[in-house]
């Protein structure tokens, strides 16, 4: 029997989001915390396959997590109205309940599987109603075939006593009510230390601080010296390093996994691959980085003084462009380069991009186009929200001393002319070379 999911998540704003947990966690490991679950709880219930899934958010959808998921997943995306939560989620059922039985879940229980939902859910086949309780008197699940009003009405939220209530409401109700073995839920400090201790959840403190995002096609040859000048972040940050591959004909992904980078497959193109990559990673913070460029020494001490400076939550920053070539031509292009970053807001992706992870989801991310994602991204960003890092990002002179010094920056110029002029990207991408 399919049954539409409704889960209720409140936004992952510090102070607001896992309060009892932050004499823990402090009010942003709290808010990391509510992102964690709530995701796990989005994945459960698209996993288990029963049915449309929808957030149901508070203090409404606005949030840029919400608006993440949404693209990832595909979930519609409600705001909660009511005056305590039995309306909201009385209101829920209402909403969704033309297209069938409704499931009502949370995002709490970090042990709730997509075998719990299908089970609740093949319940309503033989019973009106269908829960999973969790240990501290309340319930995390709630299935039903029809709209119940009487569930949620006088109901003591947020006590001990309310799945009891809820099962005398069902009784007196003439409700056949099907009850799961319970769970348990994450609400409070000895919650979250029994989480650990299980290996359902990290150390606090153990979350990764930046994700870097690599792709590469046949980088063999420069992949190696890329990921070697990026040690460095580890003495000071969490980091994961992802490797996104285009499908590569060499041994790219052999020498990347051989210096601990998490390689991914994904189709051919840069914009698909930053956002496979974007996707996977689970850092706070998201570097993106082409395969043929190393990050100077003490790059990290520049990202991390820039994650840490109030406000930058919202900000995007990029390097210095160096190329890897003595000739003075190679200065002029550097020079022209960081110009036009500076004073035009438009930074190539050889010039690495750093942000974090909630104004990526707000600006969509990157977009599946073949050539110009870089472009597309940072003029979606704006020249007043781009900073300059003050450490160079050397990059491959591959192409300039192939195509020549004066005819390379020419090509280029000409390509972003038309771009501009409205000529599509997938055009553009075969006079690029």
């Amino acid at each position: 029997m399919p049954a539409s999911v409704a889960i209720f998540a409140k936004a992952p704003v510090p102070g607001y989001a896992k309060t009892r947990l932050v004499p823990r966690l402090g009010e942003a490991g709290a808010a990391a915390l509510q992102r964690q679950l709530a995701e796990h709880a989005v994945r459960v219930a698209i996993e288990a396959d029963v049915g449309p899934v929808a957030l149901w958010c508070m203090p409404d959808c606005e949030h840029p997590f919400f608006a993440d998921l949404q693209r990832r997943y595909g979930v519609a995306l409600y705001a909660q109205t009511g005056a305590d939560l039995g309306e909201r989620m009385h209101r829920a059922v209402e909403a969704m309940a033309p297209a069938g039985s409704v499931l009502l879940m949370g995002t709490d229980c970090a042990v709730i599987t997509a075998a719990h939902v299908r089970h609740c859910v093949d319940a309503l086949a033989v019973a009106d109603a269908a829960a999973i309780p969790v240990e501290d008197g309340g319930y995390f699940l709630l299935a039903l075939r029809r709209p119940a009003p009487t569930l949620f009405e006088g109901v003591a939220w947020s006590t001990s006593s309310v799945f009891a209530q809820t099962r005398a409401k069902a009784a007196a109700a003439g409700l056949t009510l099907t009850v799961s073995e319970p769970l348990w839920d994450i609400d409070r400090p000895e919650d979250y230390e029994r989480a650990v201790a299980q290996g359902v959840l990290p150390v606090a403190g153990t979350e990764i601080d930046l994700s870097i995002v690599i792709p590469t096609l046949n980088a063999g040859g420069s992949i190696g010296a890329t990921i070697g000048a990026l040690a460095e972040a580890q003495r000071a940050m969490r980091v994961e390093i992802i490797v996104v591959d285009g499908g590569s004909g060499d041994d790219t992904r052999v020498r990347a996994a051989a210096v601990g980078a998490t390689i991914l497959a994904a189709p051919r193109g840069r914009g698909v691959q930053l956002a496979a990559g974007a996707e996977r990673a689970s850092g706070r913070w998201l570097l993106f980085l082409h395969a043929d460029t190393t990050l100077a020494d003490s790059w990290s001490s520049a990202v991390r003084s820039f994650m840490q400076a109030e406000g930058n939550v919202r900000r995007a920053a990029h390097f210095k462009l160096a190329l890897d070539d003595t000739a003075s031509a190679a200065r002029r292009v550097e020079a022209l380069a960081n110009w036009r970053a500076r004073t035009l807001g438009l930074p190539y992706g050889d010039q690495a991009l750093l942000m974090s992870r909630e104004m990526y989801s707000a600006l969509g991310g990157y977009r599946d186009v073949p050539i110009m994602e870089d472009v597309d991204i940072v003029r979606r960003i704006g020249k007043a929200r781009l900073v300059e890092l003050p450490v160079t990002a050397k990059t491959s002179a591959a192409r300039y001393r192939r195509d020549g010094y004066v005819r390379r920056p020419l090509r280029n110029l000409s390509l972003l002319a038309l771009y501009f002029l409205g000529v599509p990207p997938r055009r553009l991408a075969g006079l690029y070379g």
